[in-house]
């Protein structure tokens, strides 16, 4: 995943303290950096499932975290922009059958930096608050 095609998770959430996140002296704790990732692509599903249907749920199916290189500065999680093709399937899917996945990816960078140091690709499934309340 090449980060220049990633923007910056508008999730309104402080991230970036390595202070805040630190295991062994100097390196990010792995299980805050998969939550930063994991919310950094939610982030970029909820806004699209709010303009048509803000009861929708939002569940991961599956998830996969690669930690390439320690992470030793504040940091900075991005998510990828969902593909229209992927989601013009996921609209027509939803409108079908009341449900619909797709893959989110997101990555984690020093602050500043443009080097991929953690990355995450995950299957969502979104189910319409219509269909969910069975």
């Amino acid at each position: 995943m090449a980060s220049p095609s990633l923007r910056p998770a508008s999730t309104g959430c402080r991230w970036g303290g390595l202070v805040d996140h630190v295991n062994h002296p100097n390196s990010a704790f792995g299980g805050g950096l998969s939550t930063a990732l994991i919310l950094a692509a939610w982030a970029r599903v909820r806004p699209w499932t709010d303009t048509f249907d803000p009861s929708a749920v939002i569940v991961i199916a599956e998830q996969k975290v690669s930690f390439g290189l320690p992470v030793l500065a504040d940091f900075e999680p991005y998510s990828k922009p969902l593909a229209d093709k992927a989601m013009s399937r996921a609209w027509t899917l939803l409108g079908r059958f009341g449900k619909a996945r797709f893959t989110v990816e997101a990555a984690i960078v020093h602050q500043g930096d443009t080097e991929v140091r953690a990355e995450f690709s995950g299957v969502f499934v979104v189910v319409s608050g219509s269909s969910s309340s069975a």
